[in-house]
């Protein structure tokens, strides 16, 4: 009968073993995962820290961007009024020397 109960207590033994060893296993998994999502969060945190400063920057530089436009954009519109008016004043003054001459060779 003693034999039994250290048989049965020797495969209790065993099996309790055979789970510590599997617990213990799973633990230095977890660790490793655990070391490896740390060190993905403290990568993340250094690019992404710099990040609102980053785009404050940015969102001014493009605010100037538009206004530079908006003035070049006035400047074209002048421009390109100026050129109208040159080229009306081209037909205009081309109107009055073909008319002058015109009345030039009536005289004749």
């Amino acid at each position: 009968m003693v034999t039994v109960v250290v048989l049965i207590n020797l495969l209790i033994s065993l099996l309790c073993l055979y789970v510590a060893r599997k617990v213990w296993r799973i633990g230095r998994k977890l660790s490793k995962v655990a070391d490896a999502l740390t060190l993905a969060e403290r990568r993340t945190y250094a690019v992404l820290s710099s990040a609102p400063r980053a785009i404050t920057r940015t969102q001014g530089g493009t605010s100037q961007l538009r206004q530079r436009y908006r003035q070049l954009e006035l400047q074209l519109q002048k421009a390109q009024e100026v050129l109208a008016l040159t080229g009306l004043s081209q037909l205009v003054w081309q109107w009055y020397a073909r008319r002058k001459g015109a009345q030039h060779i009536q005289h004749f």
